[in-house]
């Protein structure tokens, strides 16, 4: 059964933690160890990396639940009304959402509600917007409960935050397709494990994925061909092209493996090749993996946006789809996202899924398109959040319809000032509580 309607009360006894702590440190504490496991749980399937990187990430993701613990301590301590708690505490909750994602950081407690195709309700409020509301009813619930305050308006008022979204979501979604054009997109999903990908021998990659494109460009009359990221270009083979030259005239867009001009350092780009023309051009990956990826070694970017037939659509790879302000960039002047993935190195459903429920809500909030090409998982999304999704480690070819267009929303008009409300609502409230004294 779908679970993404859990996360609705999901964090209750997180915040039962967090508001019976009996002082600061405990409050500290309590918000650093649900960091530690949530996140050990989320990257303890990281390989290919170091240790240090692995211990590195785990602290620097828990930063929202630390920042979140106390500032739930100090402000439940300065007021009795769980209402006003929980306005001022679910704004905090979206105005480090924001931080963290201009720092490359996403938090999106939003994400965990693409299990729904009602969460068209990011179209007014975002992804940091749902999970303020997310925060605001749990914390008001548990105030509610502690406070042994439970009543009809209490009640009533829960209620109208939780369904809310859901309800308007309902009609949302039920918008018709926004456009009558259609590209037959053909995704390859080979499903290979890191050894096949990053060992010496990547001519032999190179020959197997020419016959996936082959297959895919003589067998679907596909548009378009998109390959995973990490896959099928390397600039280091001479004449890689050349397999694929005799093919009828069809676009790939791949993932591939590019250098920086001293070597030294690598970076994943992407390649929009024609046949007969070879590379026409090429996207370099500008949302970095902190301390993994280094910006130094990615050169300036010039290409934002691939033309397939009458259609711009923009790509992104891996990371950036998890990046709030990335994902906006790409989307200004498009009628369609191009994601990008390779999640080999994650031995867990946990990062293949992230991808998937980030581009779901991107194509909500921006009322366009999406599709997500990855080694183990793929789907295509419509501009409410309507979506199909491919076997999870299925190998093979799959053909999308993709409907390219968009539909203007509130959130792609003003999303960027709800941070900076929310920001108002608590300092307002710090300023008057202290104001009073």
């Amino acid at each position: 059964m779908p679970s993404g309607p859990l996360i609705w009360i999901a964090f209750v006894p997180l915040f039962i933690a967090f508001l019976s702590a009996g002082n600061y440190r405990q409050a500290l504490l309590s918000g650093a160890l649900a960091g530690i496991i949530l996140h050990g749980f989320l990257f303890y399937g990281l390989k290919n990396y170091s240790a240090g990187i692995y211990l590195l990430l785990i602290p620097l993701y828990s930063i929202p639940f630390i920042l979140l613990s106390s500032f739930t301590f100090y402000i439940s301590r300065k007021s009795s009304r769980p209402l006003a708690v929980s306005i001022v505490i679910a704004s905090f909750w979206l105005l480090v959402e924001h931080v963290m994602n201009v720092f490359s950081l996403p938090y999106c407690t939003g994400l965990f509600l693409y299990h729904s195709s009602w969460a068209g309700f990011v179209s007014l409020v975002g992804c940091s917007g749902l999970g303020a509301l997310i925060i605001f009813a749990n914390v008001f619930l548990v105030l509610s409960l502690t406070a042994g305050r439970i009543s009809l308006k209490t009640a009533v008022i829960w209620v109208l935050v939780v369904w809310a979204p859901f309800l308007y979501g309902r009609v949302y979604s039920a918008r018709p397709i926004i456009s009558d054009s259609s590209l037959k997109i053909a995704v390859v999903q080979p499903n290979w494990s890191p050894k096949d990908y990053v060992g010496k021998e990547q001519h032999s990659l190179w020959r197997q994925m020419s016959q996936f494109i082959k297959e895919a460009a003589l067998k679907t009359s596909a548009d378009v061909i998109l390959l995973p990221e990490s896959f099928g270009v390397y600039p280091g083979r001479e004449n890689y092209l050349d397999d694929i030259s005799d093919l009828p005239a069809v676009d790939i867009i791949s993932g591939g493996v590019n250098y920086s001009p001293d070597r030294l350092s690598t970076y994943n780009s992407v390649y929009h090749i024609k046949p007969r023309q070879g590379i026409v051009s090429v996207y370099n990956k500008v949302g970095l993996v902190p301390l993994i990826e280094s910006a130094y070694a990615v050169p300036k970017q010039d290409t934002k946006t691939f033309s397939i037939g009458s259609h711009m659509l923009a790509p992104l790879v891996c990371f950036e789809s998890l990046i709030e302000s990335r994902v906006k960039e790409q989307a200004e002047k498009s009628e369609g996202l191009l994601l990008l993935a390779n999640e080999a190195w994650f031995e867990t459903k946990t990062l293949p899924f992230t991808h998937l429920a980030s581009m779901v809500m991107r194509s909500i909030e921006h009322g366009m398109p999406a599709v997500m090409v990855g080694n183990t998982l793929s789907m295509v999304s419509d501009a409410t959040g309507r979506f199909q999704v491919t076997d999870y480690r299925a190998h093979g070819i799959v053909v999308f319809d993709f409907h390219p267009g968009r539909i203007e929303t509130p959130f792609s008009k003003y999303g960027g000032i709800m941070p900076y409300l929310a920001g108002l609502v608590v300092f307002g409230a710090i300023a008057a509580r202290r104001s009073e004294k």
